[in-house]
């Protein structure tokens, strides 16, 4: 059993564009996914068929998503709750490259 430690979740979550209209973009699809160095390092594990714990530090709606998206991945995670909200990472992906919006981890 691999034990991970993540004080500083955060979900990904990754936009496909279609197309852009001026400043309008319509999103062909959107995914939804639980990160930090702790929490892929389990994602890792499983997926090499090993056992793995995530223990990290979660508040607000956003952290109640993340509880979802790692039961959803089938990882084990002990959450305790903070007084912060978890960070919200997005991608825009297009044809011609991606943009990364990554949020400050709080303080």
């Amino acid at each position: 059993m691999i034990f991970t430690v993540t004080m500083v979740p955060a979900i990904d979550v990754v936009y496909t564009l279609r197309d852009c209209l001026d400043t309008i973009c319509t999103a062909r699809s959107r995914l939804w996914y639980a990160a930090g160095k702790g929490i892929n390092v389990a994602r890792g594990v499983k997926d090499l068929g090993g056992h793995a714990r995530v223990f990290g530090l979660a508040g607000g709606i956003s952290g109640r998503l993340l509880q979802a998206l790692l039961a959803t991945d089938g990882l084990e995670a002990t959450l305790i709750p903070a007084s912060f909200e978890v960070r919200v990472n997005a991608t825009l992906s297009t044809p011609g490259g991606e943009l990364h919006i990554v949020e400050d981890s709080p303080s």
